[in-house]
């Protein structure tokens, strides 16, 4: 599911009490990734015997992932295009 472009992301209309696995991508980062388990969603963290469909869950969960450079992403300064190929559009050598 594609949630959107931005820096901040509210995903609403979600079932609680369910697990959840996010992959965050931006451009020039390596990929970051959420994970929310179902016991999250617990209101009483501590109450792990009431089956979680009848657990009273939280109504907001937070997460922030911090997104580490991508070491072989092309600088928007660079001035040489991947693929070996001039400014010019013709390769190398040629």
């Amino acid at each position: 599911m594609y949630i959107g472009m931005t820096n901040n992301v509210e995903l609403s209309g979600i079932r609680a009490g369910m697990p959840y696995e996010l992959r965050v991508l931006a451009d020039g980062f390596l990929p970051g990734y959420i994970s929310v388990t179902a016991d999250e969603w617990r209101e009483n963290p501590h109450d792990t015997k009431t089956p979680i469909d009848s657990a009273k869950k939280k109504m907001v969960l937070e997460k922030n992932v911090e997104l580490q450079p991508d070491p072989n992403a092309v600088k928007k300064d660079d001035k040489q295009p991947k693929g070996g190929e001039k400014k010019d559009g013709k390769k190398k050598g040629h």
